[in-house]
């Protein structure tokens, strides 16, 4: 799509671990799970004021948000195994995945609802860009015959003009999110919001970390070894080696337990202090699965240890700096921070609508996230 556009994945990851508005009438719809749909694609499925999504057009949601879970759930599985296992929450994932693909089109609709109600237009250069997006579809995928790409429309329930719609509704998402969260504006974040954030969403830490695992290669004259990927060669610690590093962890520990001062035994034996100010984790970044982990299990002022493939680690839990946001230091780990925080207060702002949405269940009978198509990447 444009380069400006909002991504379904963008929204998925957004709106995420929501409320459960529509559980109740997502259980009335698997009493019959075995149903089929006569519903028609063109009938209305969802609606928000003057804004309706019909059942063709969620039949092409529910495809693409499959495609989406399958790449953001980590254990998912296209099988009927999968679907009807049981989720962290007690639902089945098929409940839950359908529930949230409801809740998501939900938000959808009502953001197209209130761009039109605001009296915003898309501009000239983005909907051409939308119809330039859609010719390179046609042409690079489908041998630039519109029949070719309308039959694979077709199996979703839409064809080429509902798929330009359904574009163009993404492109007033992303309008009607800078409109309102821009400077100046109701949603623009403050530093309240910033403050209710980082302490929501992330965990400062210092990091003791003693690698017991392994050593880096080197040849005789202590140049590093490349494996056939272009990453430093490893190899197992002798035992002299092993041994001297389990006395330093022994000490450590011994150290910390009986009051030692951690910032002084960091410095002094830790092998990471890549950060002055030490980590800003947050639950969903790539790092040491472990080491996240611990850290928010920690109060403010707690230590503990844990071990990975990578080492034994010693993890305290820190202050928050004021503004950490502002210093340089810490930029690793706030990149986007304005716009994550406008995110969530955009996302909060449209879920304040959603108890006036309409979902048509009766019309969504038999159509379920196991059975539904996973889209075309290049959808």
């Amino acid at each position: 799509m444009t380069k400006r556009s909002i991504s379904l994945t963008a929204l998925i990851l957004a709106f995420l671990c929501l409320s459960s508005l529509f559980l109740s009438a997502c259980e009335k719809r698997e009493q019959n799970p075995g149903s089929v749909s006569e519903t028609s694609d063109s009938e209305i499925a969802i609606s928000f004021g003057n804004t309706a999504i019909t059942v063709g057009e969620f039949r092409f949601y529910l495809a693409k948000y499959k495609t989406v879970f399958s790449k953001t759930y980590k254990n998912f599985s296209n099988t009927h195994e999968y679907f009807t296992s049981v989720s962290a929450s007690g639902e089945t994932m098929e409940k839950k995945l359908f529930r949230e693909v409801i809740e998501n089109v939900a938000r959808t609709a009502i953001c197209e609802e209130l761009f039109n109600n605001a009296g915003m237009e898309l501009d000239t250069e983005t909907v051409e860009s939308v119809d330039d997006y859609i010719s390179s579809l046609l042409y690079w995928n489908y041998e630039g015959e519109e029949e070719n790409l309308s039959k694979a429309l077709k199996k979703y329930g839409i064809n080429p003009d509902i798929l330009k719609t359904v574009y163009l509704r993404d492109e007033k998402a992303y309008d009607l999110r800078s409109s309102l969260t821009s400077k100046g504006q109701e949603l623009y974040p403050s530093d309240s919001d910033k403050y209710d954030y980082l302490n929501t969403h992330y965990a400062r830490i210092l990091h003791i970390y003693v690698n017991d695992k392994y050593k880096y290669a080197t040849d005789s004259d202590g140049n590093p070894i490349y494996d056939s990927d272009g990453n430093q060669s490893r190899v197992a610690l002798s035992d002299e080696e092993l041994r001297a590093k389990k006395e330093l962890i022994d000490a450590i520990e011994t150290s910390l337990g009986s009051g030692g001062n951690f910032t002084e035994i960091y410095e002094a034996f830790s092998e990471d202090r890549l950060y002055e100010n030490g980590y800003y984790l947050t639950s969903d970044m790539e790092f040491i699965d472990e080491v996240v982990d611990l850290a928010f299990s920690l109060y403010v002022g707690q230590w503990g240890k844990c071990e990975s493939s990578q080492g034994t680690h010693f993890v305290v839990r820190m202050p928050m700096q004021t503004a950490p946001w502002s210093d340089k230091a810490n930029r690793d780990f706030f990149e986007n921070f304005d716009d994550k925080v406008a995110e969530k207060k955009f996302v909060e702002y449209i879920e304040s609508f959603l108890d006036d949405v309409v979902v048509d269940y009766e019309k969504l009978t038999g159509i379920t996230i196991e059975n539904s198509l996973m889209a075309e990447s290049a959808f």
